[in-house]
């Protein structure tokens, strides 16, 4: 058992030094602010488009909102 923590322990250790050096190229999040300004937005876009999207929104009980889809490189 002790074992399988160390090496937990050390693989855990080097994805964050990894994370760490990635460099300028690595992810940064968004404030909650910004999202939630992205999110308004895309709402708001949809809306305008569709008004059946729209009627849908109003009756969901909660909707999943995903402002930006960037494609990742291979």
């Amino acid at each position: 058992m002790m074992k399988h923590l160390n090496w937990t322990i050390i693989l855990l250790a080097i994805v964050l030094v990894a994370g760490t050096l990635m460099g300028p190229n690595r992810a940064v999040a968004a404030s909650a602010e910004e999202i939630r300004r992205d999110v308004e937005r895309a709402l708001e876009d949809l809306y305008a488009k569709s008004p059946k999207a729209k009627a849908l929104g109003e009756k969901s009980k909660g909707v999943l909102v995903f402002p930006a889809i960037v494609k990742g490189d291979s």
